[in-house]
């Protein structure tokens, strides 16, 4: 579990969010961009849910259920992954027109 965590996961979601970026159409400077924007955030929701998910699953979970405990748990993932992916950075001059009073 330990090497997956630190060898195997950083590298894939690194690679898995160029790949969407590009997969979208998005140029190399806006790949870049997300990558340095969402990246650490990814990881460290990584870090918060796999390990602590994987120990429940080897030491609670049936033989006959890990598979599908770890599958629920991986769809929620991906929707995680999908949703902060896609998120636009917040334009301030949206937030001003919303909330003058906050963004003066």
């Amino acid at each position: 579990m330990a090497v997956d965590q630190l060898m195997f996961a950083p590298i894939v979601l690194f690679a898995f969010i160029g790949v969407n970026g590009g997969l979208q159409g998005f140029p190399p400077k806006s790949i870049y961009e997300q990558i340095r924007r969402d990246y650490g955030d990814i990881m460290i929701a990584n870090y918060k849910l796999w390990p602590a998910t994987q120990t429940i699953n080897f030491w609670i979970i049936p033989l006959a259920h890990r598979v599908l405990f770890a599958q629920t748990v991986a769809l929620f993932w991906n929707v995680y992954l999908a949703w902060k992916l896609n998120q636009e950075e917040p334009n301030i001059t949206e937030l001003q027109a919303l909330s003058p009073n906050l963004y003066p």
